[in-house]
């Protein structure tokens, strides 16, 4: 699968490279996210407040990545825990 990229105002670019992760958001269900305001009616009062659920659900994958891969690196390769910031 070809990487794919998802710019994203708090993330900037976010990136997939698994196919099944892809199906997903291709998914009419998913896309269906894109209609759905996280922010509900607070846009008419403050106008950056433009935050759909299909753009949240992509934050937090690409926050759930991250996570993932700090665990992978630090956890099964070197056996450690990260330290706490």
């Amino acid at each position: 699968m070809n990487e794919k990229v998802f710019r994203d105002p708090v993330h900037n670019y976010i990136h997939v490279n698994n196919q099944i992760i892809y199906d997903l958001i291709n998914t009419k269900e998913f896309q269906r996210l894109r209609r759905i305001k996280q922010l509900g009616t607070s846009s008419y009062t403050f106008h950056g407040g433009e935050h759909s659920r299909f753009s949240h659900c992509l934050g937090v994958y690409e926050i759930a990545r991250r996570i993932t891969e700090i665990f992978e690196e630090n956890i099964l390769k070197n056996g450690i825990l990260p330290s706490p910031s």
